[in-house]
């Protein structure tokens, strides 16, 4: 038998200097950690919330490397995360951005790179689905691992709605031209190496990008705007639509109304069946 395990991550007050950031205190990613989490139980994962004080990078990468043990063939990891994120200049040779740039989740008491993330999908079984949600600036390739870019489409290839890109990976200033000049959100796929596993990702923006995050001091709002985007499109389900893609599109143009662009990948093992799924099947 299958089974579902998720991680909510929400963090709303880094606690790290920066020469370079601000990273201003956030009020609801608390609030969209529970939501999500809330979302997982509709669909029977057995979910777990780690909150500002808790978000510290050796906690959620221990959180993650104790699911990795447990999950086998088949089944399926939901990660999500509400919080600040940030670009730094690549601390390794092996990224294809053309920025040459590391995205990253700002946690409690530091950065959780692309690169500690891609080392994490490594540690999961053949066959095992992981979804990952990234409610935050810079956030197109925080799932990580970037390849050949030499055979990237003609804008002809794109369409009218949310662009398909099947041959590479585009880097994170190419994606913003493409995605300037089509005014379109961007989905890209790609069939990485070195792992086993598959990871399906929609982020709030590209690398290069930021997302609206608290409405202000004053509003009502529950959610951060990309988690609130989110729930109302996910509609307990009623989405119009039955897949993962179909998903992203409904998505994406509920958020191009507002000017926001989100991002769409998957890294791994190719599973068609995967992104067919219903969003969130077990």
């Amino acid at each position: 038998m299958t089974q579902g395990l998720s991680l909510h991550i929400g963090c709303n007050q880094p606690d790290i200097p920066s020469a370079v950031d601000f990273w201003p205190d956030l009020r609801l990613c608390e609030n969209d950690a529970n939501d999500m989490a809330e979302l997982a139980k509709s669909r029977n994962f057995s979910p777990i919330c780690i909150y500002t004080k808790d978000a510290t990078v050796e906690n959620i990468l221990q959180r993650i490397r104790s699911i990795a043990t447990t999950l086998k063939e088949d089944d399926i990891f939901l990660l999500t995360y509400s919080g600040h994120g940030t670009q730094r200049d690549d601390a390794t040779p092996d990224e294809d951005d053309d920025n040459r740039k590391d995205q990253a989740w700002v946690v409690r008491d530091g950065l959780i790179l692309d690169d500690q993330l891609k080392e994490e999908w490594k540690r999961f079984a053949p066959g095992v689905r992981i979804v990952v949600i990234s409610a935050s600036c810079h956030s197109g390739t925080i799932t990580s691992i970037k390849i050949d870019l030499n055979d990237l489409p003609g804008t002809d290839d794109f369409g009218g709605g949310p662009a398909i890109v099947t041959a590479a990976v585009v880097t994170s200033k190419l994606v913003m031209r493409y995605a300037l000049r089509l005014s379109s959100s961007i989905l890209v796929k790609d069939g990485s190496k070195n792992l086993a596993c598959t990871v399906l990702s929609i982020s709030a923006s590209t690398d290069d990008g930021v997302t609206t995050f608290d409405v202000g001091p004053f509003s009502t709002a529950r959610n951060g705007y990309f988690t609130g985007i989110f729930l109302e499109t996910w509609n307990g389900g009623a989405f119009p639509g039955r897949s993962y893609c179909e998903f992203f599109q409904a998505l994406a143009t509920k958020m191009k109304d507002d000017g926001e662009q989100p991002f769409y990948r998957t890294i791994g093992v190719k599973n068609p069946s995967f992104e067919n799924q219903f969003p969130f099947t077990i």
